[in-house]
């Protein structure tokens, strides 16, 4: 019988979500008993003469190492904070998160970008990485205001953050590196009466519903695929225990999930007013099934004219732009409801399924039906 250690906090979405994949694996090891501290497991690392297998966590300080290497265990990190040599890597993919924000803010049109990361992770570097590949700047020239995370989660306001906001270009988005941080930067903004969205947009990582909640406006952000961190997580302590070889160097990286929209980006361009009004008409009609003739129509421009613009300002076409919408449109009803895959396609604006099919997978890798499935935990 093998001992498996879960030693999370549970304060946020993230860690119950990886705990619940550890659990799912679990259930398909007779030989495995998991000690924790909720839902009727025990906290067990740190009491003296206790006995672990392997311990799967979330390594957030250096020195939490320390009671970690007495153990002389196997010990898989599921938060990528820092890198050690020992111990094994199961994370999000942040570079890939960062590009996924990048070019969900590239696509709102505003021309000056922020990053509001924590300082001194791995992490939120990475994520910082990737929004500026995604937005085509170099880092030197995005504003950036990076704090401990015991700084965000502080109840007092912060005159450094305050002249930072306002010293912001208008209209300006941030990346927030997660909801904990992009909840205190956007009472900062509302302190100093800029309007959300209109004048800065925030985008924020973690998409837990009780903070995005509290956020007003509530908060744009990307889901991590949290249950597949741990369920992979848990899968890599098997091959350990069944003596499998295992890359001790390079992590496991899973890719992050969809971005949630909510208010907090909810803005159109206001530098070229025809653009504006012709995205205002995809993403209000695009499940309709309108074509590019369409939005041509509808803005009373010349054809040529409005799609040399519309690469100009968006970076793709106009077709690009309202196949997008409806697979954004797909991915919700594949991930909020149980329609099935043809009807999630023509709602979505696709006249067929089989274009629907051959797009999404284009798109994401996968089938409708696996997305779901991936998406669902």
């Amino acid at each position: 019988m093998y001992t498996i250690g879960i030693s999370l906090q549970f304060h946020d979405t993230y860690d119950k979500e990886v705990t619940r994949g550890i659990i799912e694996f679990a259930k398909s090891r007779s030989s495995w008993r998991l000690r924790g501290p909720m839902g009727g497991l025990r906290d067990l690392h740190l009491q003296k003469g206790e006995h672990l297998d392997a311990l799967i966590t979330r390594i957030e300080h250096p020195s939490e190492m320390k009671k970690y290497e007495q153990l002389d265990i196997p010990v898989i990190d599921i938060a990528g904070a820092y890198r050690y040599d020992g111990v094994l890597r199961v994370q999000n993919d942040d570079i890939i998160t960062g590009r996924k924000a990048g070019n969900y803010i590239r696509d709102l049109g505003v021309l000056s970008f922020a990053y509001c990361g924590v300082a001194d992770t791995r992490w939120s570097s990475l994520r910082f990485e990737g929004l500026c590949d995604a937005l085509k700047v170099p880092m030197r020239k995005v504003s950036v205001f990076n704090r401990s995370l015991s700084f965000f989660k502080r109840e007092q306001t912060s005159e450094a953050l305050y002249g930072f906001l306002k010293n912001l270009t208008v209209p300006s988005a941030i990346f927030c590196c997660n909801d904990i941080v992009a909840l205190k930067v956007t009472r900062h903004i509302l302190d100093l009466s800029i309007d959300i969205p209109k004048e800065i947009s925030v985008v924020s990582v973690d998409n837990d519903p009780l903070l995005c909640s509290l956020a007003k406006p509530a908060l744009t952000s990307i889901a991590l695929d949290c249950f597949s961190i741990g369920f992979t997580a848990a899968s890599l302590v098997s091959s350990l225990l069944d003596g499998c070889t295992v890359d001790m160097n390079n992590p496991s990286l899973i890719e992050p999930l969809e971005i949630i929209e909510r208010e907090s980006t909810q803005m159109m361009l206001d530098h070229d007013p025809v653009v504006q009004k012709a995205l205002r008409f995809i993403k209000d009609h695009a499940v309709d099934g309108i074509s590019v003739s369409d939005v041509v129509d509808h803005c009373s421009a010349s054809r040529r004219n409005l799609e040399i613009k519309w690469k100009k300002v968006r970076g793709k076409t106009i077709l690009q732009e309202i196949v997008q919408n409806r697979l954004a449109n797909a991915k919700r009803l594949l991930r909020e409801s149980n329609a099935t895959v043809e009807a999630i396609a023509l709602e979505s604006g696709f006249k067929t399924t089989q274009r629907f099919y051959a797009v999404f997978k284009q798109e994401t890798r996968y089938s409708p039906g696996q997305w779901r499935l991936r998406a669902k935990g």
